[in-house]
């Protein structure tokens, strides 16, 4: 990953020279999104809020649309997964709940799952099941839709968390491992050493110990495997279905590819 923080500091040096305001707030967030992920939180802070304050100059927000997504959504979700990690917890939930009314206010499908699938994550950082159900189930219900099968994944596994934590551990580990191989269909990896941990961690609950070991070796095998994240997001649509561009009567075309992950 620092060979792709490297891509994002050229790309970043790139669309500076230019005047462009959304596109550099693109590239802020190509840094402070990889910084994250190294663990170098208060880096990544810095550029998501310099990416929030050039989205901000360019004018209305809700125009601020790249790769399929809206960038105040991504940037905003991302940001209140960084601002628990350095222990801001009240920032968080306000930085998440800027990124979901943004979402529904533009009406549009792939930034609300964006939104929704952080926010379910976030809540399960913070223990807890009810709320990360709501919104893992609402994420499930617009992936299934439109066919988001990266975030649908990632919904399941959150889904499954919640099931196993509020009632049924049994039930709630199936489905969670369900939604790992969901995930591993897709190619994507970089949270999967946290998926495997929170799976290791209702094995102990079950008194699985042998399958806790083993899930918890993996994750630390996965964790070691050098992994990007610059330039590989894109608003999944394997079904091929459009949907409305935000307050234009345009048909958005369907963009394929993988989303940042």
């Amino acid at each position: 990953m620092t060979r792709t923080c490297e891509l994002g500091a050229e790309l970043f040096e790139l669309v500076e020279r230019g005047d462009d305001l959304v596109r550099q707030a693109d590239a802020h967030h190509a840094l402070g999104f990889n910084l994250f992920h190294l663990g170098q939180h208060g880096m990544a802070l810095t550029h998501l809020e310099a990416a929030r304050s050039k989205i901000e100059r360019a004018g209305d927000p809700a125009q601020a649309f790249a790769a399929g997504v809206n960038i105040h959504v991504h940037g905003r979700a991302y940001a209140s997964h960084v601002n628990w990690h350095l222990g801001f917890a009240d920032r968080a939930l306000l930085a998440i709940g800027e990124a979901i009314e943004m979402a529904q206010r533009i009406d549009h499908p792939f930034s609300l799952v964006v939104a929704l699938a952080y926010a379910a994550m976030l809540h399960q950082f913070r223990r807890e099941p009810a709320m990360v159900r709501v919104h893992a189930r609402a994420a499930y219900a617009v992936c299934a839709e439109y066919g988001f099968s990266y975030y649908l994944a990632w919904a399941t596994i959150m889904d499954g968390w919640a099931s196993a934590e509020e009632s049924d551990l049994d039930r709630g580990i199936v489905r969670l491992r369900d939604g790992l191989r969901d995930l591993r269909a897709t190619g994507a990896g970089l949270r999967l050493p946290h998926y495997l941990a929170i799976l290791a961690e209702l094995y102990v609950k079950s008194e699985r110990l042998e399958e806790a070991g083993a899930t918890l070796a993996e994750a630390d095998a996965v964790a070691r495997v050098p992994r990007g994240i610059v330039g590989q997001r894109a608003a999944p649509s394997p079904r091929g279905r459009s949907y409305r561009t935000p307050r234009t009567n345009r048909r958005r075309r369907p963009a394929f590819g993988v989303p940042w992950r």
